[in-house]
């Protein structure tokens, strides 16, 4: 018998604990990304998808940078993101041990995003 962490206490705390960090501490939480979903993995673990934004390789690097570091958050802990994967388009890895599943559409990229901004606020005219 194969064991899964489907709908486990322990998979669904792993859940908060990845959105948490996706929605208050990683690419995702400042930037132009749309349409954010989510969904539990038929064999396990949970995937995230979104429109725009960052890559899915940023996002992870940018959570592998949280989880090594305690003195920015404890919410993860070094170790606790392994087995990273990144392909085209989509990233998988496993975080305290359940599969996530990174899967956005139509990526422009961090720095295309801040490129985007800053052309914006150069445009910007305040009244005199």
């Amino acid at each position: 018998m194969t064991g899964t962490t489907r709908g486990t206490a322990a998979s669904y705390e792993t859940f908060g604990r990845l959105m948490t960090l996706i929605f208050d501490m990683s690419p995702l939480s400042g930037s132009t990304a749309a349409g954010v979903s989510v969904w539990e993995r038929l064999g396990g673990g949970f995937g995230v998808s979104w429109t725009g934004g960052p890559h899915a390789a940023e996002v992870v690097a940018a959570l592998t940078c949280l989880a090594a570091d305690d003195e920015v958050t404890t919410v993860v802990s070094p170790g606790d993101i392994t087995d990273i994967v990144v392909d085209e388009g989509a990233a998988f890895m496993r975080l305290r041990d359940v599969v996530v599943e990174l899967r956005p559409h139509d990526t422009i990229g961090v720095e295309a995003e801040w490129a985007q901004a800053v052309t914006s606020l150069r445009e910007l005219r305040l009244p005199s």
